[in-house]
């Protein structure tokens, strides 16, 4: 690790600098900007040994200026734990300078809460030494992820234990494994051998960051998993809410339209899970049970403004959890790098202390020499020892103080779990509030269970409220419902119990709906809203259509039923152009169109039979039905097949109310 006043130094600035002052190779520096230390990764465990030993006490400025203050090197910790890696040479290479020393990494601490790995010790292969420029075999491995952890696989040929294996992180996006693959003794001769032998590494980018105190690791046939769980918090901050627009809102007394209220729930409350915005729960116009409405929409709206009360109250608290865990991480790093420095001086400590023994027993002629250097030598003890003594004490205190920390936590949980209880109670009376006799009502006239329904062919001179009462009244009991806007006709998609009629039509695959407006009759057609586009487009796409006589004085309902008798349809609609009325009917088939035509021509002169309707023809101002030019450019075509087919999906998905274009799509 390096570590100075190398702020606002990015990696690659620093990464020149280590190598010019040092004239070691190594493969980066890991170091972000904001930050005033970083860490150098190698190739092999014996060049950063070589490295740590070369430079452990010294010390440089970069680009000379001592202003900045010197960079110095450090040893390194394991990843996750609080033990520090021991750098280990042997006795030779200590003599003779020479770099063949062996790397050895100490045990790690014991298991925590999250089922860490246990003890792991890794030492370099000592049946062949490795060149300093031979790097470790890079292995394949698959990456994969559930809702809150990443799983790594690797292909481990010969690892057995978990102890085998190392993990390290450059950050919290980046994982490195590494380990050695061991050589099978075969007391046979050689032919060919493409076993892999020697030190191993993966290095594994992950897409979001993980939490730094959790590794655990699997082995099973040769297959290594290592799981590391997500980083999942992100905290929103709450929006306040003006309560001073509720006050006034009361005091106003507006509680005339259900649109008032739905606007205010939009705006102060937002969606909610309960109800939707303007409904209630149960009927209002029961003689019985007849009160003001504003009582009923007063009462559902300071529940939802009570509920939205409390869960702030639980984000905050929520919060202040996450908050004392991010505190208790960071004194636990601060635990880390004050049991670093510890070592560090107990290490002085011990080699000063050896020092200071045998220059006692080596200088008894030199006295007055040996005096000096000897109150030298103690008063540099005893300031060892009260930095020792100084950093013992802050241990104990950071200590005291993580266990402060998680007792705050223990009782933050125990007041969400509480509020958690208190919410559940809410929900029950809630639903409590549907009484015996409205489910009986329910039961004997509408279908058991709700379903999603499209109706289609409404005309968009049709209020929402004139809609929602026809369907409501007719169709079924509406639980929710949205309208689109698309020229000539308006989509609805509602949330519904059928009746039991309706129930019936629609297991048969009845898609015919009758919907009166002001004493009259309106044909509609319905299917289930999880139908896609292509499905509908190839249901209703056997068409003709009939340009009808100006001496025809009968109603459109009257006509509709009249052709869809005569010639078999499942379903026909008259539109208008120009003043003449045109009648559109669909079949379930080729062959019953063919017949209907082939009945028609038989009836009808020349011009007045029923004619063919492709999917994109269209009727023109003259009456005529046209079929689209496909050579003619866009800009010059009145009506395109890409318009039609545009038109035809706006239609089934529906256009905000506000958009209207010209349009001939029948």
């Amino acid at each position: 690790m390096v570590e100075g006043d190398i702020t606002g130094l990015d990696y690659d600035e620093i990464s020149e600098c280590i190598k010019a002052t040092t004239k070691f190779d190594f493969v980066h520096v890991h170091k972000k900007k904001d930050k005033s230390f970083g860490h150098i990764h190698f190739e092999s465990w014996e060049e950063s040994s070589r490295f740590y030993y070369s430079m452990k006490d010294k010390h440089f400025y970069y680009d000379g200026d001592k202003e900045r203050g010197p960079i110095r090197f450090y040893g390194v910790t394991y990843y996750n734990y609080t033990q520090k890696v021991v750098y280990k040479m042997d006795t030779e290479t200590a003599n003779t300078g020479t770099s063949t020393s062996v790397i050895e990494i100490s045990n790690h601490n014991d298991i925590n809460e999250y089922e860490r790995s246990k003890k792991r010790k890794i030492t370099e292969n000592m049946r062949k030494s490795p060149k300093i420029s031979e790097s470790p075999v890079s292995v394949l491995y698959g990456l994969y992820e559930d809702n809150h952890t990443f799983n790594i696989v690797l292909h481990t040929p010969g690892i057995r234990n978990k102890v085998d294996l190392l993990v390290s992180s450059v950050s919290n996006k980046l994982i490195i494994i590494e380990g050695n693959f061991s050589e099978k003794s075969v007391p046979r001769k050689s032919i060919k051998n493409f076993l892999p032998i020697g030190p191993f590494k993966a290095e594994v980018k992950l897409p979001s960051g993980v939490k730094t105190i959790s590794v655990k690791i699997e082995i099973e046939y040769g297959v290594s998993t290592v799981t590391l769980e997500k980083n999942t918090y992100n905290m929103d901050k709450i929006g306040e809410k003006n309560d001073e627009e509720v006050l006034t809102w009361v005091a106003q007394s507006k509680c005339k339209k259900i649109e008032e209220y739905i606007e205010l729930e939009d705006k102060l409350i937002g969606p909610s899970n309960i109800t939707k915005p303007g409904k209630l729960p149960i009927r209002i116009n029961k003689p019985e049970t007849r009160v003001p409405a504003v009582f009923y929409f007063l009462t559902v709206f300071l529940m939802k403004w009570a509920g939205l009360a409390a869960k702030k109250i639980i984000e905050e608290y929520i919060e202040c959890h996450v908050k004392a865990e991010i505190e208790i991480e960071r004194m636990e790093y601060n635990k880390k790098m004050a049991a670093t420095e510890f070592d560090e001086l107990k290490w002085k400590y011990d080699a000063l202390s050896t020092a200071f023994d045998k220059f006692k027993e080596n200088s008894a002629d030199s006295s007055l020499t040996n005096g000096l250097i000897i109150t030298d030598l103690e008063g540099r003890i005893r300031n060892l020892e009260a930095d020792v003594t100084a950093k013992e004490n802050i241990i104990r205190n950071l200590q005291a103080d993580v266990t402060v920390k998680k007792q705050i936590i223990l009782e933050k949980s125990e007041q969400t779990n509480m509020l958690w209880e208190k919410i559940r109670d809410w929900k029950l009376k809630w639903k409590s509030l549907i009484d015996d006799s409205r489910k009986d009502y329910l039961e004997e006239y509408y279908a058991e269970k709700s379903r999603d329904i499209t109706f289609y062919d409404i005309p968009v001179y049709w209020s929402d409220e004139e809609i929602f009462n026809s369907i409501n009244t007719t169709v079924g009991l509406i639980e929710c419902m949205r309208t689109k806007r698309c020229h000539k006709y308006k989509t609805v998609k509602a949330t519904l119990r059928l009746t039991k009629k309706y129930e019936e039509i629609y297991k048969k695959g009845g898609v015919n709906i009758i919907l009166n407006r002001k004493n009259r009759t309106y044909y509609v057609r319905m299917f289930d809203s999880r139908w896609a586009y292509a499905e509908i487009k190839n249901t209703f796409r056997w068409q003709v259509c009939k340009r009808l006589e100006e001496d025809n004085q009968q109603d459109d309902c009257a006509v509709i039923r009249y052709f869809a008798k005569t010639y078999g349809a499942t379903f026909g609609k008259i539109i208008r152009v120009s003043g003449t009325r045109h009648i559109i009917l669909y079949f379930s088939t080729e062959d019953k169109l063919m017949k209907a035509v082939m009945d028609s021509i038989k009836i009808y002169k020349v011009g007045l039979e029923l004619l063919i309707k492709k999917e994109n023809d269209f009727i023109d101002d003259t009456g005529e039905l046209k079929e689209f030019n496909k050579t003619a450019k866009w800009r010059n075509t009145t009506t395109s097949r890409s318009h039609g087919l545009r038109m035809e999906r706006e239609q089934y998905e529906g256009t905000p109310e506000c958009f209207a274009s010209s349009s001939r799509r029948h």
